[in-house]
């Protein structure tokens, strides 16, 4: 589960150097892929009881901004591409 975190991290600092939108866009969609991911290993990890409903509840809340701030991401990524 860290792990999936630190890719996160990881794959946001590499979209800092992506120039092309459709490039960036699609990075950022894979990225959205790992995010859901991870949301299921945190579920998985409630059911085998790694972690209480606190902790799930917490790490759930910052999943869902994360998942905001993406998609809006992508939509500003996607409209500027639109624009020129």
């Amino acid at each position: 589960m860290l792990t999936k975190l630190i890719q996160i991290e990881d794959w946001k600092l590499r979209t800092e150097g992506r120039y092309h939108y459709q490039e960036n866009i699609q990075f950022c969609r894979q990225s959205r892929g790992s995010l859901e991911e991870s949301l299921d290993h945190l579920i998985t990890a409630f059911d085998e009881e790694y972690i209480n409903l606190d902790q799930l509840t917490q790490m759930r809340s910052q999943y869902e901004l994360c998942l905001r701030l993406l998609n809006g991401y992508i939509s500003y990524l996607m409209k500027r591409k639109q624009n020129g």
